[in-house]
């Protein structure tokens, strides 16, 4: 039997990834890993990105996938077959997995929920490069040395509100200036927005509700 497709241990999995999701949602900004999983691992830096959406999809949910280059349909009909849950164009899709952390603002079209129902809003799930968690309190340059780490290559985001002590920071690799400006952009207005679920190339994840305010910090130039 090929045990990378063992029921139980499947279940488990997903149980576990489950877990690390609600815990990483009650408290946003808050960093964990999640499991490695072998079945995942042909997907290459995605693999950690393809477990979240085996945990979140299913037959009764829609979900888009799309990076800097646009749709991406052949990945889509992949997690489609996993998970069994439906593809729909961005603006129709509960949840959206955005490749290489760029969507190049089409974020902004993604549903925002209604006053009435503002759960329908979609949950964003963005693959990024590298995600490093400060602790509480104001952000602070990121741990490494200047030869090993560009100082420039990465973002800081600071977070505040329910379920943020004070204020918690975010420093982010791998996402974009222009887009975190879109998402901000789509996340105006609660409580219409939208969720994000951040999860970096070594299966580090942290989510940032759509009740939490994100400001950004750009090294070069500071806040914004």
């Amino acid at each position: 039997m090929n045990r990378d497709f063992m029921p139980e241990r499947d279940a488990l999995l997903h149980q576990r990834v489950f877990r690390i999701l609600l815990e990483t949602i009650a408290r946003p900004g808050t960093v964990r890993q999640i499991p490695e999983d072998a079945f995942s691992k042909p997907y290459g830096d995605l693999w950690g990105c393809i477990l979240i959406l085996r945990g979140l999809l299913d037959h009764e949910v829609t979900f888009s996938v799309v990076s800097a280059a646009g749709y991406d349909g052949y990945l889509a009909a992949n997690i489609s077959l996993l998970t069994g849950a439906r593809i729909r164009p961005l603006e129709q899709a509960d949840f959206v997995l955005i490749r290489g952390g760029d969507s190049r603002g089409a974020v902004r079209r993604a549903k925002r929920g209604t006053i009435e129902y503002p759960e329908l809003g979609a949950t964003l799930v963005y693959q990024v490069r590298e995600i490093l968690e400060e602790g509480d309190g104001p952000c602070a340059k990121p741990m490494g040395e200047p030869d090993e780490v560009a100082w420039d290559d990465f973002l800081r985001v600071t977070l505040r509100g329910p379920g943020v002590k004070g204020e918690k920071c975010l420093t982010v690799r791998g996402w974009p200036e222009e887009e975190v400006q879109a998402l901000s952009e789509a996340r105006r207005g609660f409580p219409l927005g939208v969720d994000v679920v951040l999860c970096d190339v070594a299966g580090k994840v942290a989510c940032i509700p759509r009740s939490v305010s994100l400001l950004l910090e750009v090294p070069s130039r500071g806040l914004r």
